[in-house]
């Protein structure tokens, strides 16, 4: 009887060794977050640079902003959905994957506004740069892009607001703990 006492606090110890060894984020998960984090700014900081360049060729007549149309929106999502995904990865607990899931659909309600320039590169030195020339240029959201281009902004809109009811949707099986 005292050997299966024995035995069985022994497993149990190492489980619970187990246990905390996997309480602790790989160097692999963090080291996606960072990769993911930085490509997602990155993608902004080039929407940017874009935007406020001028165009060296005539791109057929288009007026599609750069930082506000499909294509962009489809690139944020999808880095911004692996950057949740791996702090979801890193995350110790459920309560970590909850604000991972809630980071990302603030992210994603900065897509659906246009606002994500600002929200995300807010000490950038690009950002500082368009502001000093131009006040007001960075934060042309969805709005301006509809007086503009309304065919375009109608896209870029339906998009992004599935993109944010995604996130909302994700957001909830996370609480849920699904």
């Amino acid at each position: 009887m005292k050997s299966l006492v024995l035995i069985t606090a022994s497993f149990a110890i190492l489980g619970l060794s187990h246990a905390r060894g996997e309480d602790k984020p790989s160097d692999g998960a963090r080291e996606r977050v960072e990769l993911a984090k930085r490509i997602y700014k990155g993608r902004i900081v080039k929407g940017l640079e874009l935007r406020f360049a001028p165009p060296q060729v005539e791109l057929n007549n288009t007026s599609e902003d750069p930082l506000l149309n499909e294509v962009m929106a489809e690139e944020l999502h999808k880095w911004s959905v692996r950057w949740m995904e791996a702090e979801c990865d890193a995350a110790v607990d459920q309560a970590g994957r909850v604000v991972a899931a809630q980071t990302h659909l603030d992210r994603m309600m900065a897509v659906e506004s246009g606002k994500m320039a600002r929200k995300e590169l807010a000490d950038h030195p690009l950002l500082k740069e368009i502001d000093k020339f131009r006040k007001g240029f960075v934060d042309a959201g969805v709005e301006a892009l509809r007086e503009i281009n309304p065919a375009a902004a109608s896209r870029y809109r339906d998009v992004a607001r599935y993109f944010r009811l995604e996130a909302e949707a994700r957001l909830a099986r996370e609480k849920a703990g699904r």
